[in-house]
């Protein structure tokens, strides 16, 4: 047999290993690219997420198209996969018209038409010999790098913030945790199919992964997904090719969901995890050289114990006593798993809402604009669950149609014949438990939004067709097809592509901005508006080069229209209102309350608009609507809790200036005050940590200055404070008000 590699093969085995090492950013406008710093942001760091993605998907593509241009016979997944595969592919193309962000629907739809183009891709040019084998040892060992990543990372952190929880590369540690279960279950099957040395060092490898998985702090991964595949894996080893072995797993798998379902909801985690490896063992100990699979299995377990036990007694032995654990937030079941949880809740809720609102769904990629719409939380970039995020976006025949490809495809790999050879079993278990831990997390988090793990799990349902039962099959294409297929391919990397120089330009001219180098910025600023008419985002940028009020304007509306975010909103009827046109800059800020209608950003400047133009009934109006979205959800259940908004303490403060007794004014002042202290307890001391290296630094948008305006207005309400309660004859209240402004005062000093 030939040892050589086919060309088609290797790119995919590349592109299997790169997408988790590189491939974990999300597409955001708010990174700048500094001089220089191309390199290395396409090797992850999160400026250029969008072009380092199109690199990594030429390789797919590349794959792909080689083999329609030089093989007529091809094997194609069966009849109802081949067309289910397109059809949601078509769904999701045909969101990008109703997108009202049609270049950010057209980016994002190019990275899902090329997790189509690696499912077949996958399946015709993996093969069933070796290339199984490669492509889960290739993500295997990139999940291996990353996890290793992680731990150097933690290894940096720990002396500063032992509860740090690691990143390995990824935009955030639930995204990584996501990564690492894929890799979790790969290195498992490479455990049992290896023999002495390299199954010692694919053991180690996979303990390795799942202590960094712990080390993400994430509990969806660690007391949900994780649990249930380890029963999946086992399970799926064990299986007889007979009913009641049939019966037997799906025993298994529903005891399974429901211990880790009861330990989730009750903050449980280990316990899942603990029970469903046991569950686990038991089966795959009823297998043919169970015992022997059992001992390697639990070994891993072990090592992953020994490597939590050390951390654990190295911690304690720290000078800092009182250190907390890195696994604290896994086992604690307080406040903050149950902000989480509630803030998530309010996230899933708003996205069946959306679904309701408008069931044809707002555009692909659209989320991050829509998600304030029902009113229930803050504007947030992903719904924290990939189906229901699929329905806000494409229509709810989105995720029926990817639930019913992933269905379909779970029935077509557990329907196994009985002489199935053990390597050719252990090879669809793994792969098996891989998918089946992204299908499951995704219910509490948008993995498929991450492009490295839609990339990987797309590649792996390819290759479980191959080694699963009569999934796959040969076919003659006719050439003109094949063609057309590739030349589609090929556009489908162009628009990525073209995505990505755009975003690239974006995060230069921000850059380039941000460091002064207004010549540089004027050059990108001149290249976007070469290539990038239809972003609506590269008009906002050049909006901010632009000599006169008149041509921000124009940019400005032209952003409006092609993205008509609430941010480009407000900044047009800022510019509006400059102009002198106060009637338009309100007509422009009503209707970004349509998009976000607790915006507080937003009612905070019509409340202003309205306070320049005189209008006393309308700013009063306008004050009070945002002291009553304190009462709601969107504004007690935060994204970040540690981010304290202070727009509503400065409507009540503005309420109280109008106030018609010294006693009105002490019910708006008192709360104000409160929040403002609530301010400087928890959020000015992260700010000012994050702007100790850099001035323009933020934390979560808040910047140094802004931080010390709001502590300004906080001792300004205190004062007000102060003087109220003197009026109505309470001199010890009046007493604490003083307090809290010199409170402000000495904080602001600080940072002198």
């Amino acid at each position: 047999m030939s040892t050589k590699i086919p060309v088609s093969l290797a790119l995919l085995v590349a592109a299997a290993a790169l997408a988790p090492i590189f491939g974990g950013q999300y597409a955001s406008d708010q990174l700048p690219l500094m001089p220089g710093g191309l390199f290395s942001a396409i090797l992850g760091s999160g400026e250029t997420p969008t072009l380092t993605n199109a690199l990594i998907a030429v390789l797919v593509i590349a794959a792909g198209v080689m083999l329609l241009l030089r093989r007529r016979v091809l094997q194609i997944p069966n009849q109802t996969l081949g067309a289910l595969t397109p059809l949601f592919v078509f769904v999701l193309a045909a969101s990008v018209l109703a997108s009202s962000f049609r270049s950010v629907s057209i980016v994002t739809f190019a990275e899902w038409a090329t997790y189509g183009i690696a499912f077949f891709t996958a399946v015709a040019a993996t093969g069933r010999e070796r290339g199984p084998k490669l492509v889960c040892l290739a993500i295997f060992a990139g999940c291996v790098v990353v996890a290793l990543r992680g731990l150097s990372e933690y290894g940096q952190m720990r002396s500063i913030d032992p509860t740090w929880r690691i990143f390995g590369g990824w935009v955030n540690p639930n995204a990584t945790a996501a990564m690492l279960l894929v890799g979790l279950f790969l290195g498992l099957g490479e455990t049992l199919n290896r023999e002495r040395i390299y199954a010692g060092l694919a053991g180690l490898g996979t303990a390795l992964i799942v202590f960094a998985i712990m080390l993400t702090g994430s509990k969806g991964a660690l007391s949900l997904a994780m649990p249930i595949c380890i029963v999946v894996f086992c399970a799926t080893l064990s299986r007889k090719p007979s009913v009641g072995g049939q019966a037997l797993m799906a025993a298994a798998v529903v005891v399974a969901g429901l211990i880790t379902g009861l330990c989730f909801l009750k903050g449980l985690g280990w316990v899942a995890l603990i029970a469903c490896l046991v569950l686990g063992l038991a089966l795959l100990a009823l297998a043919p050289e169970g015992r022997v699979r059992a001992a390697r299995v639990a070994l891993v377990a072990v090592a992953a114990l020994c490597l939590v036990g050390l951390l654990a007694v190295s911690t304690a032995a720290s000078k800092n006593t009182d250190a907390l654990s890195p696994f604290t937030r896994v086992s604690a079941s307080g406040e903050t798993q149950e902000q989480s949880s509630s803030f998530r809740l309010q996230l899933w809720k708003s996205a069946a809402d959306l679904i309701r609102m408008n069931p044809v769904g707002y555009g692909l990629g659209t989320y991050a604009f829509e998600s304030g719409r029902p009113g229930r939380t803050t504007q947030t970039k992903l719904a924290h669950n990939a189906y229901l995020q699929l329905g806000a976006e494409a229509s709810v025949a989105a995720p029926l149609v990817l639930l019913a490809l992933l269905g379909y495809w779970f029935y077509l790999m557990l329907r196994r014949p009985g002489s199935a050879p053990p390597e050719q079993s252990i090879l669809r278990a793994e792969i098996t438990a891989a998918v089946a831990a992204i299908a499951v997390h995704s219910f509490v988090d948008s993995d498929f939004y991450y492009f490295g793990i839609g990339l990987c799990v797309f590649i792996l349902l390819g290759v479980g067709l191959l080694v699963a039962s009569d999934a796959v099959a040969p076919e003659s294409l006719p050439a003109p097809f094949r063609r057309l297929c590739a030349a589609m391919a090929v556009v489908v990397w162009v628009a990525f592509l073209y995505g990505g120089v755009i975003e690239t330009l974006k995060a230069e001219l921000r850059g380039n901005a941000l460091t002064g180098n207004l010549a540089d910025a004027k050059s990108n600023a001149e290249a976007l508006a070469a290539i990038a008419g239809i972003d609506g985002e590269a008009w906002e940028l050049r909006s901010q080069l632009e000599p006169t009020a008149t041509a921000i304007e124009s940019d400005l509306e032209n952003a409006v229209q092609l993205a008509p975010s609430t941010r480009n909103m407000r900044q047009l009827a800022a510019i509006q209102q400059r102009l002198g046109k106060p009637a338009t800059a309100y007509a422009t800020l009503v209707r970004a309350l349509d998009t976000d209608p607790n915006n507080l950003l937003t009612l905070s400047q019509i409340m202003r608009l309205e306070q320049d133009a005189g209008d006393r009934d309308q700013a009063t109006k306008y004050a009070t609507r945002l002291v009553g979205v304190e009462s709601t959800d969107y504004f007690k259940t935060r994204s970040i809790p540690e981010v304290e908004p202070t727009e509503t303490y400065a409507a009540r403060v503005y309420l109280a200036r109008n106030a018609s007794s010294p006693k009105e004014a002490v019910s708006l002042l008192a709360p104000a005050v409160a929040g403002y202290q609530d301010y400087l307890r928890t959020t000015w001391p992260l700010v000012q940590r994050t702007a100790k290296g850099e001035l323009q630094a933020n934390y979560a948008g808040e910047t140094l200055a802004k931080a010390e305006e709001h502590l300004r207005e906080g001792e300004a309400s205190a004062h007000l404070l102060s003087a109220a309660y003197r009026s109505v004859g309470d001199s010890a209240d009046a007493s604490k008000a003083d307090a809290a402004a010199r409170d402000f005062e000495l904080a602001l000093d600080s940072a002198k």
